[in-house]
This record gives structure tokens, sequence and C-alpha cells, in this order.
């Protein structure tokens, strides 16, 4: 009974080892800004000029998303001006800045910048 018992916990014990960190469910996003804004389900982004716009200094693309509500920047990882936004949001991954517009009336709401936030830190980016 002893042999039953132990043989039953090595299988289970062997399935659980095999998948764990297995999620084939994953969604692996594009490295680009329509790659994210994609993910996190903003369409019709417009390109900004870099050149008038402050936010976007030292970025290499940008686009603004729902009539200017929502940007997302791509940097250079290793940048001093994607470390700078490092340091003052937590809406960076793997080169990319996505920031609300504060002017704006109709901005999210607490809520759903934390929900985009944990969102953006959970990204997943192809292999290039």
């Amino acid at each position: 009974m002893k042999r039953i018992i132990l043989i039953t916990l090595a299988i289970c014990l062997t399935f659980s080892f095999v998948s764990c960190g297995n999620d084939d469910d994953e969604q692996l996003v594009e490295r680009s800004i329509d790659g994210v804004a994609a993910y996190l389900g903003y369409t019709d982004g417009v390109d900004i000029d870099l050149s008038e716009d402050m936010d976007g200094t030292g970025a290499k693309a940008g686009k603004y998303f729902k009539d200017g509500k929502v940007y997302i920047y791509e940097f250079d990882p290793d940048s001093s001006t994607y470390k700078y936004w490092q340091s003052e949001t937590d809406t960076c991954v793997g080169g990319f800045v996505l920031l609300f517009d504060p002017d704006i009336d109709e901005e999210p709401n607490d809520y759903e910048i934390l929900e985009q936030t944990e969102r953006i830190q959970n990204i997943k980016f192809k292999p290039v």
C-alpha cells in the first residue's frame, strides 16, 4: 500500500514540476509602439512630432491615443532619458514609456491607471 501511495505522489510531483512555468497562454508583444498599444487595447495612434514635444525629448518615436489622453514613447532602454522616466513613473517597460495627459478633462481614473500599470509591468516581448 505504501508503494502505491509513493508512486502516486511521485507521479503527481512530476506533473506539477513539468507544468510549472510553462504558460502557453502568455501573450508575447511585438516590440513596437503599435505592439504595446494593441496589447493595452489602444488603437488609431497618431504620430507625435518629437521636436515639439518636451516629454518625448530623446525618444526614438512617439504616438498618442484616445484623442491625446494616452502617450506612448519609445526610448533606447540604456538612455539617460529612459532612466529618468523609470525613476518618475511605473509605466515603463523595455524602452517604452506610457504617460497619461493630466490636462485632459476625461483622464483615466486611479483604478484604470493602476490596472494599466500592472499590465505594462507584465509585458513580455517577442524575441528579436
